[in-house]
This record gives structure tokens, sequence and C-alpha cells, in this order.
């Protein structure tokens, strides 16, 4: 090969390096765009944005993980579970995503498949906190509320200002009757940012006042 051919093949090279370059920073732009759509609650644009990214790079598991996400808060939740399927396919050791399906299942009502795939998400992060939060949901739906504690405060151990695990304590504890208990966890994820039905609140102040 002679030193023009070289060059030529170099520079092909090179070209073909900043488009693939290029392609990964349109994906990441489009990613952005729609977290920022999320966040305000504008799901379709946040949508279309998803859209965009995973046809620019079908590799993108966050994509399909952040995509799943809005279809869950639409109430999608087979769309949601199928996003998430996608996440695990491209990286079977994502626990966001088997955290996330195994919300979308209980979502659904199918709690031991998300206990499993919560199960595995901590298997694979022991210290991801909203799994065992989501967890704690089915146990809660399953009326073992023991177990949907233990989850709550463990999450709680690892993320002290997770509101989530606050609120669902809450509720596990509500269920057993233990309503003071009940209320500082309620007033604590107030404090981290949670907004409380006044009517709730109320109701649950009463019974923390009747409790013996």
């Amino acid at each position: 090969m002679n030193n023009a051919s070289r060059l030529l093949s170099w520079w092909l090279f090179a070209a073909v390096g900043l488009i693939a370059g290029c392609s990964g920073f349109v994906a990441s732009y489009h990613d952005y765009q729609a977290l920022k759509y999320s966040e305000k609650d504008q799901h379709e644009l946040a949508l279309a944005e998803y859209n965009k990214a995973i046809e620019i790079n079908s590799n993108d598991r966050m994509a399909y993980n952040n995509r799943g996400n809005i279809y869950l808060k639409k109430g999608q939740y087979d769309m949601a579970i199928a996003d998430y399927n996608q996440a695990i396919r491209i990286d079977p050791k994502y626990p966001v995503a088997y955290s996330n399906r195994g919300g979308a299942y209980i979502a659904k009502g199918q709690c031991d498949q998300g206990i499993a795939d919560c199960n595995y998400a901590i298997s694979l992060d022991p210290r991801f906190a909203i799994a065992y939060v989501n967890r704690a949901e089915a146990y809660y739906k399953k009326g073992q509320y023991d177990q949907a504690i233990e989850d709550c405060t463990q999450a709680i151990s690892i993320k002290p200002n997770l509101e989530q695990a606050y609120t669902q304590r809450a509720m596990a504890l509500s269920a057993k009757g233990k309503y003071k208990e009940a209320l500082r966890d309620v007033e604590a994820a107030q404090r981290f940012g949670t907004e409380v039905d006044e009517k709730f609140l109320k109701k649950l102040r009463e019974s923390a006042a009747k409790e013996k």
C-alpha cells in the first residue's frame, strides 16, 4: 500500500469513528431531552425522544429502561415489561431493569414474579435501595406486612432520604395498627418532599392519637 492509499484509509477510518461517535452523542442528547420531559410529566414528548434515541442506537439499554418507566407511569404495563426485557437482553446484569420490571409485574398484580425480579436485582446490587422498596410493595399487597417493613427499613438504612421507603413502610405499619410509627414515617416522607393528602394525614393522626 502506497502513502496515498494509507492516507486515504486513515481518513476513512477516522471518518467512520467520528460518525459513530456523533451517533452516540445524538442518542445521548435524545435521552437527556426525554428525561427533561419526563420530569415535567410530558410523557408523549418523552416517548418521542426515547424512540429517536433507540432508532439511533438499538443497544441503548438506558433508553429502553427509561421508556419502560414512561409506559409504567401511563399504566401500559405490558409495554413497560417489553422495554425492560430489551434492556435486560442488552445487559443481563442490569439491576435497574430487573427492579423496574419487578415493579411493572407488581402493578399488574403478579407479585410473585415481581418479587423474583427484585430478588435478582438485589443479588446483582445489594445496595440498590429502590429494589427493596419495590419488593416491599409486593409483600404489602400479599399481606406480608412484616417482610414489607423489613425491606423498607433496609432501603432506609442504605438511602436515608428515600421518601418512597417511608411511605411504603407507613402503609405496612398502618395495616398492622401501628399508627404512631406510621405517622412518623409519613412526616419523614413529607420532609423529603412527598406530598401527602391532608384528609389521609388527618385520619392517620386521629388513629395515632387513639392508639394505646
